[in-house]
């Protein structure tokens, strides 16, 4: 008998393993370009941003400068009576005279010139507003909404302009806030009859005072902003949806104090600084910034801004995402499709050229196989041939006590035919004795890896039989 490894030819395998190794290969680069054409549309998008970002801080800086140039004029208005000499002069000589105007010197004409020049700048500086009430002649008592005033040390009014507003505690709190020395400012807050109004202090010194002396007296400025609102919006902008607007943040709260582009009149909205996604509660605590987020409105924009100084406001310039971005969107779409189907394309190229070279490869492997097979048939032949024109019993097991071939001497003892014994354990050909006697003779042939001849005695049919077997390992 002879004793056999397997040593079939794996070629199937190894054709599947290469068929996914190259897929997953042309996946995998698929993949990466994928990814660097989300990278560089996105890149792109970035500099788009920029883009706005520049073009929208260019604008802001010019309104947050205008609102910047209103809030100083309000001021110097104030600062300018306040060393006004005519004022300085007679809020000196009250003083002194412990607060008795009477003992004023030309008390009355002085009165008089501070009058003038307090309606005088009032119309000018624009601290003027119609009052509300009834402009009759009868006891009606008028409520007045912007003016300015003259009041001395205890804040009480020496000379004001006609239906200047009633000193309640905003106001005094405003004048308490200038006694020390320097000028203060009322943030916006709804006036008479609601008008968003904002009120400005300075202190008179008395003349030749030395530094740190008390004021003698104040200027008190009030009036409405309605003219402010004005600057916000120019020059005009060429986006249909833009808006600039002015907000702060109060208790926990976003103030919105100006008019709002859903008709919102100033200081009536108010939205809570946790609001997800607001733009003006991430801007309020950046100062100037950029952003994207939801406005006011819950409409997506794009958003920069400039603080104002000298007041707690944050000026924001934004406009509306889709309209800002609607050509950028579709532009990049068409350049990130474009860039995916370029990928695809090449893909399935490499793909198909690789596919062309193995279908080349596979059938000159075919050809090779069936000439292979048409020798290992020959061969077969051949062995059959020979072997079952040998007297003796000639076999082919493998390591694991199967049969792989066997001659017709076999087939004839066993009353089976020869190729249905291929793949029958020695077992159940043999025997279970004989069988254990060919394995363990097989095994040592294996171990040597030379032919082994052994002459045995052996029970067989009931006869003792001198039996000779060869194992050549193959």
């Amino acid at each position: 008998m002879l004793q056999g490894l397997d040593t079939s030819i794996g070629t199937p395998r190894r054709v599947t393993a290469a068929l996914i190794t190259t897929a997953a290969a042309i996946v995998a680069a698929a993949l990466i370009g994928v990814w660097f054409s989300l990278h560089y549309v996105e890149g792109e998008r970035t500099r788009d941003m920029i883009d706005w970002q520049t073009r929208l801080g260019l604008i802001a800086d010019g309104r947050a400068a205008a609102v910047g140039e209103w809030l100083t004029r309000q001021g110097e208005t104030v600062d300018g009576l306040a060393r006004n000499p005519t004022i300085e002069i007679y809020l000196t000589e009250l003083s002194l005279a412990g607060g008795d105007r009477t003992r004023v010197t030309e008390e009355a004409a002085q009165s008089e010139f501070m009058r003038i020049l307090l309606v005088a700048t009032a119309e000018r500086a624009g601290f003027t507003g119609q009052a509300i009430g009834p402009n009759v002649p009868a006891n009606v008592q008028r409520q007045g909404v912007a003016g300015l005033a003259v009041l001395d040390p205890d804040a009480r009014p020496v000379v004001a302009t006609p239906d200047f507003p009633a000193l309640d505690a905003r106001l005094r709190g405003l004048i308490a806030r200038a006694r020390q020395g320097q000028r203060a400012v009322e943030d916006i807050y709804p006036g008479a009859g609601g008008r968003p109004s904002m009120a400005f202090a300075a202190p008179i010194a008395a003349i030749q005072a030395d530094p740190g002396s008390a004021p003698v007296g104040y200027v008190l400025g009030v009036r409405e902003v309605a003219n402010l609102y004005a600057v916000l919006n120019r020059p005009a902008t060429a986006e249909r949806s833009g808006e600039t607007l002015l907000v702060r943040r109060a208790d926990g709260q976003i103030d919105y104090l100006s008019p709002l582009a859903d008709g919102s009149a100033p200081l009536t909205k108010r939205l809570a600084a946790d609001t997800a996604g607001l733009v003006d509660a991430a801007l309020v605590g950046q100062g100037a910034g950029f952003a994207l987020g939801r406005d006011y409105r819950g409409i997506p924009v794009l958003a920069v801004s400039r603080p104002v100084a000298g007041v707690p406001w944050l000026l924001v310039h934004k406009v509306d995402r889709a309209e800002a971005l609607a050509d950028s969107d579709a532009r990049l779409s068409r350049l990130l499709w474009t860039l995916v189907l370029l990928v695809v394309a090449v893909s399935i190229a490499l793909f198909a050229v690789w596919r062309h070279g193995a279908s080349q490869r596979a059938a000159s492997a075919a050809a090779q196989f069936r000439d292979v097979a048409g020798k290992f048939e020959q061969q077969g032949r051949l062995l059959r041939l020979v072997t079952d024109s040998q007297p003796a019993e000639i076999f082919i097991a493998d390591p694991a006590g199967k049969v792989r071939f066997a001659n017709r001497v076999v087939a004839d003892r066993t009353g089976v035919g020869a190729d249905d014994l291929a793949g029958k354990a020695l077992g159940a050909i043999f025997g279970p004795a004989e069988a254990k006697r060919y394995e363990d003779l097989n095994k040592v042939a294996l171990a040597e890896d030379k032919p082994r001849a052994v002459t045995q005695r052996i029970e067989r049919d009931g006869a003792t039989r001198v039996v000779h077997t060869e194992h050549i390992p193959l």
